[in-house]
């Protein structure tokens, strides 16, 4: 069975960013009109093909009106995945 790409915390992530986006009901172009960025980038980021740096993660916050220390707690409620080999 192939290891997955992601990490749980990074589904997190993605699913809570889709999510708000829905409950905001932004079509992703419209979510990337307010990242200054083209609509290819929110669907890659949606489907996994695309991970974003914590400057990006900000600019998803500010655009979906989300306090980014509520996105953080939600992703750190989930388990950090174990394959990786890490210790701690």
């Amino acid at each position: 069975m192939p290891r997955t790409r992601w990490s749980p915390r990074s589904t997190k992530l993605r699913e809570l960013l889709r999510d708000r986006r829905l409950a905001l009901g932004l079509l992703q172009g419209e979510l990337a009109e307010r990242l200054g960025q083209p609509q290819s980038f929110v669907s890659k980021v949606e489907q996994g093909e695309r991970r974003l740096d914590l400057e990006e993660v900000l600019d998803y916050a500010a655009a979906l009106k989300l306090d980014p220390h509520e996105i953080v707690a939600a992703v750190l409620k989930v388990p950090a995945s174990r394959q990786s080999g890490r210790k701690g």
